[in-house]
């Protein structure tokens, strides 16, 4: 099936990698988003998430462990606990790579709108694009289809 001369593949699979630090509240309201960005996408795509947590602690296990069965290819909870963000990227890409054909990145402070994940796959899919950003943390900035993606 083709999109706007486009190969469109009856199902993928998309990984959502995420790092926190100490910052719960904002996690969970962004796991909440991503919920519904997963369930609006369902057909198209199956969702996980890979958290990085770089409290050595690991403050996010318990929003992990709530979220744990909510999407479709899991919820993969990794510690970095080095308090440097570059590590905690790096071992975030790193595992998303291998949990799904494509992978997206958020930060924890940040607010998906419900068409997010779609929009994004959309543009990869018109254009071939093999990187974007999208600033989600603005949520008066329009859908994610009207932001211009980077």
């Amino acid at each position: 099936m083709t999109q706007e001369g486009a190969v469109v593949p009856d199902h993928t699979t998309i990984a959502v990698a995420i790092c926190t630090f100490k910052r719960n509240d904002l996690l969970t309201r962004l796991l909440e988003g991503l919920v519904v960005c997963a369930e609006r996408i369902g057909a198209r795509a199956a969702v996980g998430i890979v958290l990085v947590d770089d409290t050595p602690e690991g403050m996010a296990r318990p929003v992990a462990a709530a979220f744990a069965d909510r999407f479709e290819l899991g919820l993969q909870f990794r510690i970095s606990g080095r308090q440097n963000i570059s590590l905690a990227r790096n071992l975030a890409i790193e595992t998303a790579m291998v949990m799904a054909e494509r992978t997206v990145m958020t930060d924890d402070d940040c607010e998906p709108p419900p068409e997010w994940l779609e929009a994004l796959l959309d543009a990869q899919l018109a254009t071939q694009l093999l990187s974007a950003y999208d600033d989600a943390r603005d949520p008066g900035a329009g859908t994610a289809k009207e932001r211009k993606l980077h």
